[in-house]
């Protein structure tokens, strides 16, 4: 063998080490932002997840930012709005990138929220959004975020615009929205973060005649496993929840829920 084809040869194999270690070392760094976010320490998952510099890395700071921002006593524009920088650069890694779209609908949802649908309107969000999550069940129609993003999002347009402009502009209705939340929870039966979503979402449009359904939710929520802390923290709203509606304080509930909705 000829001086010329060992050091190619060893150049082949210093490659696939290196390409083994930063691998192993982007997967490691992946797992400890995740655990950061599983023991709720947001801020610091978004920092180091953000670091990674990659679709991954983003949508998951994206998460964390909306967690904490969800969290807080208060509504936070611009958590809001780093967490939609975060998910539209996971975006532009990978425009494949499932958890990207998801957070980035998350995200502008919030904020039209905050300023209104006239101002949302105009801005775009609600076509944003819907972009966002029509491209989420492109990429995985079966995968319970995204059937419960579609879920809110054809409840909140409905809630806000009325049926007609709902389903005029955006084909969306509350018939759909529950449609889409159940197929969630079908998927997905223990996750407390879109059981819960789906009871604030009734409440939001429909609290009286959707009375009861909400309450059970509600209190499976509350009685259901919490695999992390942002699970544990919606049993603990929904705990709290549930105790209002047990004592038929329906206006303190209404209250808690639409705070808990993200309007100002």
């Amino acid at each position: 063998m000829s001086g010329a084809v060992r050091a190619a040869c060893v150049f082949a194999v210093l490659l696939q080490l290196l390409l083994a270690f930063y691998v192993e070392s982007a997967l490691a760094a992946d797992n400890r932002a995740l655990a950061m976010f599983e023991k709720g320490d947001y801020s610091a998952c978004a920092d180091a997840a953000s670091k990674q510099n990659d679709a991954a890395g983003f949508a998951l700071a994206a998460r964390a930012v909306l967690a904490e921002a969800s969290l807080r006593a208060g509504p936070c524009v611009d958590c809001l709005r780093r967490a939609e920088g975060f998910a539209r650069q996971a975006i532009a890694a990978d425009p494949n990138n499932l958890e990207g779209h998801l957070q980035l609908a998350v995200a502008i949802g919030y904020q039209a929220r905050l300023i209104g649908p006239l101002r949302a309107r105009f801005q775009r969000f609600p076509e944003q959004a819907k972009n966002a999550i029509d491209t989420a069940l492109r990429l995985a129609p079966d995968d319970p975020w995204a059937l419960s993003a579609a879920g809110g999002f054809n409840i909140e347009v409905v809630h806000s615009g009325g049926r007609f402009l709902g389903n005029l502009f955006y084909d969306a209705s509350f018939d759909n929205g529950v449609a889409y939340f159940q197929r969630a929870i079908g998927k997905a039966p223990d996750n407390a973060v879109i059981k819960l979503q789906y009871a604030l979402a009734l409440t939001s449009y429909s609290f009286d005649a959707r009375h009861d359904e909400i309450v059970a939710v509600i209190e499976s929520v509350a009685r259901g496993p919490a695999p992390d802390a942002y699970g544990k923290a919606m049993k603990d709203r929904a705990a709290g929840m549930l105790d209002l509606l047990q004592q038929n304080k329906r206006d303190d509930y209404l209250l808690l829920a639409r705070r808990y909705l993200g309007y100002p």
